[in-house]
């Protein structure tokens, strides 16, 4: 029994180390892309033509996010479904506590809808010209995504359930870690478009990335807020 709980534990940490690799190889190839982007860009490389491929691109990527969460609420629902009709509405299962509506998912959709209005004001501001209020709107923005993950890793610590707590627990930290994981993306971009706009990389004639990081902002906004009143 020793030796095979040891063996689980080393593969377990093998496990945890391949998937740190794996996300910092996935970061460095990111920032790499973005980079080559940038450097594209301001040596005139983005005509109108490739440009408009970008945001369909861009589009394309956006609605392709969509159908991956579909699919988990899809998943979710179907399992409520046959819950009330097979366990005489018993739901949440037996022996999980759901997590109260008003509390930390609340304050974390305030957060979100509150980050789009910065978030509005920067690409108004940088298509002024006015890069000082662009910067500051965009620091409120990243403020909001980290706060949003603090309140996510809180929620997830003081929990009654764990993922291995039925289709409940599973749907609920599935779903919730993906929507996590895209707001980290996002702050992420968030934090290197404030820097590109700080060194003049990104200006009022050129901010087709904002733009386009903005949709897929709003996209987590809508898909938070689908989130806390499904589960």
């Amino acid at each position: 029994m020793f030796i095979a709980g040891l063996r689980l534990t080393l593969i377990s940490g093998s496990l945890l180390y391949q998937g740190m690799f794996a996300f910092m190889a996935l970061l460095y190839f990111k920032f790499s892309w973005l980079n080559d982007l940038q450097k594209e860009s301001n040596e005139g490389g983005f005509t109108i033509r490739v440009t408009k491929y970008m945001i369909t691109g861009f589009k394309v990527f956006l609605f392709s996010e969509i159908m991956i969460f579909f699919s988990c609420f899809w998943a979710f629902i179907h399992f409520l479904l046959l819950t009330n009709t097979l366990v005489l509405m018993n739901f949440p299962p037996k022996g999980v506590v759901a997590l109260r509506a008003i509390g930390i998912p609340l304050a974390n959709v305030c957060i979100l809808v509150y980050s789009s209005l910065p978030l509005q004001a920067a690409l108004l501001w940088i298509k002024k010209g006015v890069k000082s209020r662009t910067l500051e709107c965009m620091g409120q923005v990243i403020a909001c995504g980290v706060l949003f993950l603090y309140l996510q890793l809180k929620e997830y610590t003081s929990a009654f359930f764990t993922i291995s707590d039925s289709m409940y627990g599973s749907a609920f930290y599935c779903t919730t870690g993906l929507h996590g994981l895209h707001v980290t993306i996002g702050t992420l971009s968030f934090i290197i478009l404030w820097f590109l706009i700080y060194y003049d990389h990104m200006y009022k004639e050129l901010h087709l990335s904002l733009k386009l990081w903005a949709w897929y902002w709003h996209m987590v906004d809508i898909i938070w807020i689908l989130l806390y009143f499904v589960f």
